[in-house]
């Protein structure tokens, strides 16, 4: 079955909250330890293609979008400091 773009933001959301909720109790280190699924969650977001916003995105799947940005530069972030995932 086709994954519409908008299911696509919704899970990347989804991996988002899950992320936030995991680092939320860790004391602030350099190293973060994320389980492999939410590290390769990030890694897919980076890596997805989009087109341009769907027209008449509403304020809801606005903010999911948003949220699967943000989860696609985790896996960024992590490049740019030579981290590399690890199960």
């Amino acid at each position: 079955m086709h994954e519409s773009v908008q299911d696509r933001y919704r899970r990347d959301a989804e991996w988002l909250h899950a992320i936030g909720r995991n680092l939320r109790d860790q004391q602030l280190r350099i190293d973060v330890n994320l389980p492999l699924s939410m590290a390769e969650a990030a890694v897919d977001a980076w890596n997805r293609s989009e087109d341009a916003p769907p027209e008449g995105e509403t304020a809801q799947q606005w903010q999911m979008r948003e949220q699967a940005g943000i989860l696609a530069l985790i896996d960024l972030l992590s490049q740019s400091a030579g981290s590399k995932w690890r199960a």
